[in-house]
């Protein structure tokens, strides 16, 4: 779930509106016509039968808010069935504010994994929270040094502590956390000279952690996306797993 609403703030679904629209402007005349009046029967019938259609609302919703205050009273925690409706979720205004409702029970119950940590960062790195995405990769750090996805973590963190760092200066002791926590993650490196030093160290061996690499170079420098797009697809297929592939193709 915290997956499809970080996919839903980075896409948006168009509204049905727009969709329509774009169709029509890809019609031929003569096809058009015949959508032209198929919209005029259709709204005729639909102002005919509006008031059956009414009516029958009226007991749907009779009917559900008795079901709501069955369900209230013997779960007080379950949601409400409105909230359920599945073109009400994908049309929310604020996915990262759902997707924070579904981590923070993750958080709790699954603290001992570092992917729930790692999706604790791709959420706060989307709200531009420094120190909750450094405090996720703190964590996913201590559980899992090795994950690939931690380095372009580490990487995007760094990109984004230097922007806001241009835009103004710190409070003091927050400057004074974010400087320790970066000594600890690059010591005296360059977040360029880490990440080549990660490229070089995976380019043959790994193909999920040559594909963070390589979005650390595209992060860091996007006129570079061809450079990273041929270290992915340089990488040797004889080596490549079925998930694995599956995998950045779909990234990619």
């Amino acid at each position: 779930a915290i997956e499809v609403y970080i996919h839903l703030y980075d896409k948006p679904l168009k509204s049905e509106i727009t969709i329509e629209e774009i169709d029509i402007e890809n019609l031929p005349p003569s096809e058009l016509k015949k959508l032209r009046s198929k919209q005029r029967k259709a709204k005729k019938k639909a102002e005919l039968e509006s008031a059956q259609a009414a009516q029958a609302q009226v007991k749907r919703e009779q009917h559900q808010k008795s079901k709501q205050q069955a369900n209230q009273e013997s779960d007080p925690d379950a949601p409400q069935l409105d909230e359920l409706i599945p073109e009400k979720l994908e049309r929310t205004d604020e996915p990262l504010e759902k997707a924070i409702e579904f981590l923070k029970p993750l958080q709790q119950l699954a603290k001992e994994n570092s992917a729930t940590h790692l999706l604790a960062f791709e959420v706060y790195n989307r709200k531009n929270k420094l120190l909750l995405m450094l405090q996720s990769i703190q964590r996913a750090r201590a559980l899992n040094p090795a994950h690939p996805v931690l380095h372009s973590c580490i990487i995007r963190f760094m990109k984004a502590l230097a922007s806001a760092q241009k835009q103004q200066p710190f409070n003091v002791h927050v400057q004074k956390v974010l400087d320790k926590a970066t000594k600890e993650l690059i010591g005296t490196k360059t977040p360029q000279q880490l990440n080549d030093e990660f490229i070089a160290k995976h380019h043959a061996s790994s193909i999920l952690h040559l594909y963070e690499g390589a979005r650390g170079l595209y992060e860091l420098d996007p006129s570079k996306k061809d450079a990273a797009i041929k270290l992915i697809t340089g990488f040797n297929l004889s080596k490549l797993r079925l998930e694995e592939a599956i995998k950045i193709y779909t990234a990619l």
